[in-house]
C-alpha cells in the first residue's frame, strides 16, 4: 500500500501594506462617523495603523501607548524618517484625543484621517519596495 506524500504548498505572504490598505478601505466604507460612531472610527483607525507598524517594523505598536511608540521610534531613527514618524504620531495622537479625551473632530476630519493614513502607509511601503526590503 502506497503512503500518500505531502503536497508542497506555496504560501504567499500578503504584504503589510496590502493588509493595511484593505482594512482602511473597509473602515472608510463602514462610514462610522456618518452614523455617529466617531470614537469607534478612530479606535479602528488607530488599531489598523498600529497593526501596520507592528507588521512592518520591530515595534510592538498594538499594545503600546503612543508615547511608547514615540520613544521606540526615537531610539531607532532609521526605522522611519522624521517626517514619516511625525505623520504617524500626529495621527495616533489625534486618535487618542478622540478615544480618551472625547474630542470630536467631525466626520469630514475623520475621513481625512483615513486618507492620510492611506497616504502614509503607501509612502512607507513605497520606500520598502524601492529598497527591496521585506517585512
Amino acid at each position: 500500500r502506497e503512503v500518500p506524500q505531502p503536497v508542497a504548498r506555496t504560501v504567499r505572504r500578503v504584504p503589510p501594506e496590502t493588509r493595511a490598505l484593505l482594512a482602511l478601505r473597509e473602515l472608510e466604507e463602514a462610514a462610522l462617523p456618518a452614523r455617529g460612531q466617531v470614537k469607534e472610527h478612530y479606535a479602528r483607525l488607530s488599531l489598523i495603523v498600529r497593526g501596520y507598524v507592528e507588521d512592518r517594523f520591530p515595534v510592538p505598536a498594538v499594545e503600546s501607548t503612543t508615547d511608547e511608540i514615540r520613544s521606540r521610534l526615537r531610539a531607532a531613527p532609521t526605522l522611519l524618517g522624521e517626517s514619516e514618524a511625525d505623520r504617524l504620531l500626529g495621527l495616533l495622537e489625534e486618535a487618542d484625543l478622540v478615544k480618551f479625551a472625547r474630542r470630536d473632530p467631525g466626520g469630514e476630519a475623520a475621513g481625512d484621517r483615513v486618507h492620510g493614513a492611506k497616504d502614509w502607509v503607501g509612502s512607507v511601503g513605497a520606500r520598502f519596495a524601492a529598497s527591496g526590503e521585506e517585512s
